[in-house]
């Protein structure tokens, strides 16, 4: 009899432990999903406002507007020294030339060929034969990388030469811009 009055109140909290926790998982999927959606998208609200906020200001600042021309115009200086409008080949072959002594590089021949005329650009190689010992092989690489012009190395071949130097063959291209 004490069995049966357990099995009755279990038989009778059953159900409503089992309502108790579906509507728990109800809410923790579906109401708690939801929850963190709202938030979200709040916070992407907020994100556009002040993105709205800083366009606003930028906008209303006739100064910013000059800084910014600015910073292009300069940006366009700097792309106009990378890459001219035009090849400027001897001064380029001049500032070669200079960086080649200040090197003590031992060059043998430099000798600039016909332009390649690509789709937007100009590329006009240049062949360089020269010798030197490793650390100013390297230095020379280091100064060609930090001109303001645009220098790629095409081909390179080093074999050894007398003693501890280097005999470098090479082709270099500067480019300019298409007319």
């Amino acid at each position: 009899m004490i069995y049966n009055i357990k099995d009755k109140r279990l038989n009778s909290l059953t159900p409503l432990i089992l309502a108790i926790l579906l509507a728990c998982l109800i809410y923790y999927f579906n109401i708690r999903t939801s929850e963190v959606k709202i938030r979200k998208l709040k916070m992407s609200i907020k994100n556009k406002e002040d993105d709205i906020k800083t366009v606003s200001q930028l906008a209303s600042k006739p100064q910013v507007e000059e800084s910014i021309e600015n910073r292009l115009f300069k940006e366009k200086l700097g792309l106009d020294n990378i890459i001219p409008a035009d090849m400027k080949l001897t001064k380029f072959l001049r500032d070669l030339e200079v960086v080649i002594d200040d090197d003590q590089i031992n060059l043998a021949n430099l000798s600039p060929q016909d332009s390649i005329i690509e789709d937007d650009y100009v590329k006009a190689p240049i062949n360089l034969l020269f010798s030197a010992d490793y650390p100013q092989l390297i230095t020379f690489l280091s100064q060609l990388e930090e001109m303001d012009r645009l220098v790629t190395i095409e081909k390179l071949s080093i074999s050894k030469d007398k003693g501890r130097s280097l005999k470098v063959k090479t082709i270099l291209y500067i480019y300019s811009a298409r007319e």
